[in-house]
């Protein structure tokens, strides 16, 4: 099932599961003129969004813009995921309901145009079809405002069926490309455009596909989309026996393939849309002061019995100001990746296309890689306390590294807290899977070296994973849920207080001290329950 980019926009989709189904009726439609209004190259504020859908403006929300290409995928997964749960149907629509299959009769185009279209805004809801199956439908009225919308896109794909005369020279076309050498996908490209058609189409029309034919081709140029020049094509392509040009596309397809399957994930930032954003964030950094730090030596116990953590841990943590700023970068440089990414047709993309697209991969990682290096020392100290009899603790380290790059990617810096506060939650629940496995993986027959660890031990393990897990959800709150938490339950030294006290201390009404209350109880309890399963 698809996920959300949009942290936000998944909790504005759980919150609206929980309202009356009249008003989900009225949100649904809001939702779906919302996203017909989305352009994906601006930036749309959290609560402009939330009064489009809810008509009401929240009380607090998050700064900062939303990407309209993020959000325009995130409505139409909200819009579904609302309607999933109204059982509509398709005799009690207000006006008539296609299918997938029906739409793409209609205009004359594949199921994977239909997919397309959806990720570009075409909005679907699920309804209850006359054969009783649910399944995904469209409203005519969505459906004509999409095409409406995106009407020179659309002009290829929508076009009538070819006539005989027309599908004879498509035919000609083909088989003078095909004797060229050229293979399918690249003659479906070439005939489609010549005609004003999609590839998919005339790859339907013509019944173009030579499976064995596009592998020996792509067999060939295999190798050849690492270089970053022309040198060698021409002498590659007399020895293939094949069109330089043709080698050169399969060598961009090649690239194209190694790009296009990175995770599309990042946390957006207002800073990412203005005209010098890159310029703006390396002035956050602090060049050459994180290097310039020693790092402070480890533990004497740590030196001896495992020298190589020295190298490990040769590198400082970083500075409050340095990890905002690295975590900045980071994400920015996916947001570009992404971005560039969306707008390129794999089937016409250049060479120099890709190498800006390998450039700010490189970058992005290149960034991940400082703040991996700057928290492994993190890695080695957590790891340490579950350490376990028959575990190594460098076979822990090493697990704990594959947890932190998780970790770095997961990591909101916007929510205000540090890295190490979410890393040491992230570190400590998967050394709690992992650790037996291990331990397991060494005793081998011999279980007697479980049995004898304390109960005790085992027991007091858990309440400080508790209490911790507990310490870094509370680090997530707001500030007015903190202090209304810390005050009702006595915590941090506070002395329970009532709901008057607390109102008359922070200048608000009890009414609204209890729902700030319920507020707060309500996100540590969805957490609790994410992290239980």
């Amino acid at each position: 099932m698809a996920a959300f980019r949009l942290h936000s926009m998944a909790e504005l989709a759980r919150e609206l599961t929980f309202t009356p189904r009249s008003t989900r009726l009225q949100q649904l439609n809001a939702a779906e003129e919302l996203l017909h209004s989305i352009q994906p190259s601006k930036g749309y504020p959290l609560d402009y969004v939330i009064f489009r859908i809810t008509g009401y403006h929240p009380r607090q929300v998050a700064d900062g813009l939303l990407t309209g290409m993020a959000l325009q995928h995130d409505l139409g997964l909200l819009i579904e995921r609302i309607s999933r749960g109204l059982n509509l149907t398709v005799a009690g629509a207000s006006q008539p309901v296609l299918d997938i299959d029906s739409v793409a009769r209609q205009f004359n185009v594949t199921a994977k145009t239909i997919q397309r279209w959806r990720r570009k805004g075409l909005a679907a809801r699920i309804f209850v079809f006359a054969d009783g199956k649910s399944r995904v439908g469209f409203t005519l009225g969505s459906v004509e405002h999409f095409i409406t919308q995106h009407r020179e896109a659309a002009v290829q794909v929508c076009a009538a069926a070819p006539s005989d005369q027309q599908l004879s020279a498509m035919r000609r076309q083909a088989e003078r490309l095909t004797g060229s050498g050229w293979w399918p996908a690249e003659i479906a490209r070439r005939v489609g455009k010549h005609f004003g058609r999609s590839p998919l189409a005339v790859k339907q029309l013509l019944q173009l596909g030579d499976a064995e034919a596009c592998e020996r081709l792509r067999e060939t140029g295999r190798g050849f989309g690492a270089m970053h020049n022309g040198r060698g094509l021409f002498a590659k392509a007399r020895a293939a026996g094949i069109i330089a040009a043709m080698l050169y596309r399969l060598a961009m397809l090649e690239r194209v393939n190694r790009l296009w399957w990175r995770k599309r994930h990042f946390f957006d930032d207002p800073l990412y849309h203005q005209p010098q954003a890159e310029a703006l964030l390396k002035q956050l950094d602090e060049p050459g002061l994180h290097e310039a730090q020693g790092a402070p030596p480890l533990p004497r116990d740590l030196r001896s019995a495992w020298p190589e953590l020295a190298q490990l841990c040769a590198t400082p943590p970083a500075s409050a100001t340095q990890e905002r700023a690295w975590f900045l970068l980071y994400n920015y440089y996916r947001y570009r990746f992404y971005t560039l990414r969306a707008k390129l047709d794999p089937q016409t993309v250049r060479r120099r296309a890709l190498d800006n697209l390998q450039t700010l991969w490189h970058q992005a990682q290149r960034m991940k890689d400082r703040i991996l290096r700057s928290n492994l020392r993190l890695v080695v100290f957590v790891a340490r306390k579950h350490l376990r009899p028959g575990v190594d603790l460098m076979e822990l380290v090493s697990e704990g590294s594959l947890i932190l790059m998780r970790a770095v990617e997961g990591f909101d810096v916007h929510r205000g807290h540090r890295f190490s506060t979410y890393a040491t939650l992230a570190l400590m629940k998967g050394f709690a899977r992992q650790a037996p496995r291990l331990e397991k993986s060494h005793g081998g027959g011999d279980g007697a070296a479980s049995e004898r660890i304390d109960r005790s031990q085992q027991r007091d393990w858990q309440r400080r994973l508790d209490k911790e897990q507990v310490t870094c959800w509370l680090g997530q709150l707001e500030p007015p849920e903190r202090r209304v938490l810390a005050g009702r339950f006595g915590m941090n030294q506070h002395t329970p207080m009532t709901l008057a006290q607390l109102g008359e201390e922070l200048g608000l009404s009890v009414s609204r001290v209890r729902e700030v209350e319920r507020a707060a109880l309500g996100k540590l309890r969805r957490w609790s329950h994410a992290a239980a399963h």
